[in-house]
């Protein structure tokens, strides 16, 4: 009985949903005897009449885009590239409810609203809203083009509350059909970034709260609905081309014309960054969010690396390995590293502990090496003064907080002097690591690459290779290091020179 309940509910919304349309076109809908309406099968039937003319009546909506984005600055940018496009127009932040934008158009109406004390006054505003969208897709759809609304998500995730007003999306549905995108951003420098500037909104919770806040709203949305503006922000022609699929406007390749690359608004307050390691490792929702933002183009392998470990060498022999297999792939130093370039295999190099990659890599392989040697290179290099006080704080750095970073995360771990004597074992492992098995002489040719590597008069972007760069060599940390800093270091880090055999 309540199955039968259920479907006559069902049936019942249907029709209502339908009625409008059958008062317009009434052969739309094949007659149907009520006298022959008398058992579940016909009342079955019926439904899926009603539920064809509902989706006749889908495909004759006019189109509209909306994306969903979580951020003020680079708005205008985004907003320029996707104007660029031919025949595609941008209205941006327009909202019936949003008072505290102000670059909402309606704001002043929608404030005037809420104070007027009109019985009924947030629906005079979500119609008048409708209204005004449909007249512009309506003029626009007349010159053959296409419009993109921009809805700023920003209110709904700091207030965190059920909305009592209905979503633009809501409140667009029934007269379009609608193309939503949502635009993301890495949470570590969005949550710094909001932080660091006052946007009237009350920022008092945690990270935590930050990226479960983040899920709830990325969870609204599918993969192939979803770009990183990390990814846009560059102008490539892939990421470009890309979200024009996504949103099914034409793709112009002229876009540059118009547009430059924009500029990374988030990243610009690194001096007033409120986030520690210890808070992004504690933080279970930032890890979730970034599994289910991973993209799933291309394979992202990290050299991770204490410095003057053998980084480099490592860095190479992945990339010769990859021009053996004749695989396209782009590799760069982390502060150079461009996510959005369309290789599948990205190989990247970085010495501090970095979370947001390292939540996204497929593979991290790191190198370890006796800290007193590195210390040692370190002074050669001209990086560090060879005083007691700074050797003994950048070991106390290397040990603590460096190493087990890495050491913890890394699905290999090389060790300085295997690059040295073991060198061909060692390419062997690197290669089974990346998936491949090589033959005797593609490693001989993989070390014989490797070795003829030489410092060059100015740095080497391609190989990292900085001028006085040496090939892998021991080094005497005796003979540089004095005995009172060798004594300090000692007190400071013999567990981990012991515990890793470094006697």
């Amino acid at each position: 009985m309540g199955k039968k309940r259920e479907e006559v509910r069902k049936l019942s919304d249907k029709l209502e949903e339908a009625t409008s349309l059958i008062e317009s076109d009434m052969k739309t809908l094949p007659t149907v005897q009520t006298d022959t309406v008398n058992s579940m099968e016909d009342a079955t039937s019926l439904l899926e009449r009603c539920e064809r003319i509902v989706k006749i009546s889908e495909t004759q909506k006019p189109v509209i885009r909306i994306v969903h984005h979580l951020f003020k600055p680079g708005n205008t940018g985004l907003a320029a590239l996707l104007s660029s496009m031919p025949n595609t127009y941008v209205f941006s932040d327009l909202h019936p409810h949003y008072v505290q934008c102000k670059s909402n158009p309606l704001s002043h109406l929608a404030e005037a609203l809420k104070q007027s004390s009109i019985p009924g006054a947030s629906k005079i505003g979500e119609d008048l809203f409708v209204d005004l969208v449909v007249k512009i897709a309506g003029h626009l759809n007349n010159l053959g083009s296409n419009l993109i609304l921009f809805d700023n998500l920003l209110t709904n995730l700091c207030r965190n509350e059920e909305k009592k007003s209905r979503s633009i999306v809501d409140l667009l549905d029934n007269e379009f059909q609608v193309k939503s995108l949502l635009v993301i951003n890495e949470p570590i420098e969005t949550f710094e970034w909001l932080h660091s500037i006052k946007l009237g909104y009350d920022f008092d919770f945690s990270f935590q709260e930050y990226c479960s806040r983040l899920l709830k709203i990325k969870n609204k949305f599918s993969a192939k609905m979803t770009v990183k503006y990390s990814e846009v922000r560059c102008l490539s022609a892939n990421s470009v081309n890309d979200i024009c699929n996504k949103l099914d406007i034409p793709f112009g390749d002229n876009y540059e014309i118009f547009c430059e690359p924009f500029n990374d608004y988030f990243t610009s307050h690194k001096n007033q960054r409120t986030l520690s390691n210890d808070e992004i490792a504690r933080t279970e929702n930032y890890f979730e969010f970034k599994k289910v933002t991973k993209p799933t183009y291309k394979k992202l392998i990290l050299i991770s690396t204490m410095p003057r470990s053998g980084s480099t060498w490592l860095f190479n022999c992945v990339r010769e390995i990859y021009k053996l297999k004749n695989i396209e792939f782009y590799s760069e130093w982390v502060e150079e590293y461009k996510p959005a370039n369309s290789a599948p295999v990205h190989i990247v190099k970085v010495h501090e502990p970095e979370f947001q990659l390292t939540s996204e890599a497929d593979l991290i392989i790191s190198t370890r090496r006796d800290i007193r040697d590195i210390c040692t290179s370190l002074i050669r290099m001209g990086w560090l003064k060879n005083d007691e006080l700074s050797v003994v704080e950048q070991a106390n750095k290397l040990a603590n907080t460096v190493h087990p970073f890495w050491y913890s995360r890394s699905d290999l771990e090389v060790e300085y002097s295997n690059i040295l004597d073991k060198t061909h074992a060692l390419v062997n492992e690197i290669a089974l690591k990346l998936d491949f098995t090589i033959s005797s002489e593609e490693c001989e040719n993989v070390v014989q690459y490797l070795s003829s590597l030489s410092s060059p008069k100015e740095y080497d972007k391609e190989t990292q290779l900085h001028p006085a760069h040496r090939n892998t060599v021991k080094t005497d940390y005796q003979a540089v290091l004095s005995s009172s800093t060798l004594s300090k270091i000692d007190e400071s880090i013999g567990v981990w020179l012991k515990k890793f055999n470094y006697n």
